[in-house]
């Protein structure tokens, strides 16, 4: 995950770190249309995805909660700057579109996951309209060559991938309106999206 402050002991980074997919989980389920049950610190093996490179571990993963109950992967960015978040935005890209070409290639079909990725800063400002362009993808792939394999590339998967990619900005603030916990889960139930289990 993206650190908000560097040249910390490596302890306290990893803190900040699992305090921001936190921070990130909470924002999200509080749309109450997504559970993400699991995170890379306390679950990791169930955040892995495969691609034609080897093995991406996400910060949060989890699913939709609307029709088809859609798997859903989440790369969190915690930054009060730009960073270097244009080059791993076009390296996350390639791998899940090096993910749809390794389960392709393996005789999976579609789980139409989703893609997000959610930060406290935007980058590339001039560019944001067309960030999760299939025409982004296919630089991207380009560029990462190493996490797709060696097939040509296909503009159909590329349109396809473009639409489950989410690219969210949130800020900090946010968290003082948020839904709790408790809320969300009082939502769930009456919205008959998930039991609460409480």
């Amino acid at each position: 995950m993206g650190r908000m402050i560097v040249d910390m002991p490596a302890e306290e980074n990893h803190e900040l770190g699992r305090d921001g997919v936190f921070l990130f989980k909470r924002w999200l389920e509080a749309t109450t249309f997504l559970d993400l049950s699991w995170n890379a610190y306390g679950s990791a093996a169930l955040c892995e995805v495969k691609h034609m490179g080897g093995v991406k571990t996400y910060d949060l993963a989890g699913m939709f909660l609307t029709d088809g109950m859609p798997p859903v992967v989440v790369e969190c960015k915690r930054y009060q700057y730009v960073g270097g978040q244009a080059a791993e935005f076009e390296e996350f890209l390639a791998i899940a579109y090096g993910t749809s070409i390794w389960e392709r290639s393996n005789g999976m079909r579609d789980k139409n996951r989703n893609y997000i990725w959610a930060t406290t800063h935007p980058f590339s400002q001039t560019n944001w309209s067309k960030l999760t362009t299939p025409t982004s993808i296919e630089g991207a792939v380009n560029k990462y060559s190493q996490y797709v394999g060696d097939a040509p590339f296909d503009h159909s998967l590329a349109q396809t991938l473009s639409e489950r990619i989410w690219l969210l900005v949130l800020s900090e603030k946010q968290e003082q309106i948020m839904l709790t916990s408790k809320e969300v889960l009082k939502v769930w139930k009456s919205l008959k999206r998930k039991q609460d289990q409480s």
